[in-house]
Formats: structure tokens, sequence, C-alpha cells
């Protein structure tokens, strides 16, 4: 009788233990959502698991508003789905930006990334300058979108400050800055 109570003890263990590594992949996928942080003039989303009703409710705000103005990416299960919004990557924040790549190349992660609204004294032109390169003597500019204006900043605050109650739950503090 002993070595069957063994035996039984020996397979509710492995199913345990089978169980439990078979969730662990969920728990490693959900855990590689990072917070939103909220500025005042914008919103980063470095890779952030949002509800879908949160994610509908956020998308009606960003319809009403210029497309360059935020820049956000859908990723279900690694694939990248249709991009919302042409804010300029120089207006990105750059740790934002290095979050979402690593988040872009993980096959588990199910979220949004990038960016909503930007700061107000950012250069998000795209210049380049050939000043500093030797053997050039004129200071050649390319110019991909203009600076952004007055009107522009206030739009973005305005944007950032409507979207702030949705994703105000994802951000590590829950408060703005």
């Amino acid at each position: 009788m002993k070595p069957q109570f063994v035996n039984l003890k020996f397979i509710a263990v492995a199913a345990v233990t089978l169980a439990c590594l078979g969730t662990f992949p969920a728990f490693a996928a959900e855990g590689t959502s990072d917070p939103v942080t909220i500025e005042k003039d914008r919103i980063l989303i470095p890779g952030t698991n949002i509800s879908e009703s949160d994610q509908r409710a956020m998308n009606a705000i960003l319809a009403q508003y210029d497309k360059s103005l935020y820049k956000v990416k859908g990723y279900v299960n690694g694939k990248a789905g249709k991009q919302q919004g042409t804010l300029n990557d120089a207006a990105i924040d750059k740790a934002t930006a290095a979050r979402a790549a690593k988040h872009a190349k993980d096959a588990h992660f199910t979220g949004s990334t990038l960016q909503i609204g930007f700061t107000a004294n950012q250069d998000i032109s795209g210049r380049t300058s050939n000043q500093n390169k030797p053997g050039t003597t004129t200071n050649q500019e390319k110019v991909n979108n203009p600076s952004p204006t007055p009107h522009d900043a206030s739009k973005s605050r305005e944007l950032v400050k409507r979207l702030t109650p949705i994703l105000r739950k994802y951000s590590k503090s829950q408060s703005t800055r």
C-alpha cells in the first residue's frame, strides 16, 4: 500500500508543477507591460496593456485631433497592428522609444506603445545639419515637419488633459506630474 501512496503523491506534485509551468508564459507576458507616464504636455506609453474599453475611449478622443499630435502603435502577441497618428519620431522620448522597440520584439507582448503629445520646447522639425562634418562649407537643412506652433502645443496639452482620466490607471503613481 505504501508504494501506491508514493505514486499518487508523485503524480499530484507533477500535475501541480506542470500546471504552474503551463501558466508561467501567461504571467511572463503580463509582466512585460510598462506603466504609462503622464506629464503636463505628453503621455509616454512605453509598452502598456490597455483594456479594450479604454482603448475604444482613447481612440474616440484621438479621432478628434490632428494625427501629428500623437503616435500610438498596437501589438497583439508580438504582431504589430495599425499605427495611429504621425507624431514626428524626433518628438518621441528616446527612453520610451527604446522600451517600445524592446516590446515590439517580444512575441508575447500585447499592448500599446509610444507617445501622445509633445513638450512645447522640443524641436520636432526633424532638422539635420552638415555644419559639423569635415569638408562641408554650407549648413544644409532638411525639414520633415515644420516646428510646432503655439496652437499645436495648446492642442497637444488639451489632448493630454482629455486622455489623462482614461490612462491614469495605467501609470505607476496614478497622478499627473
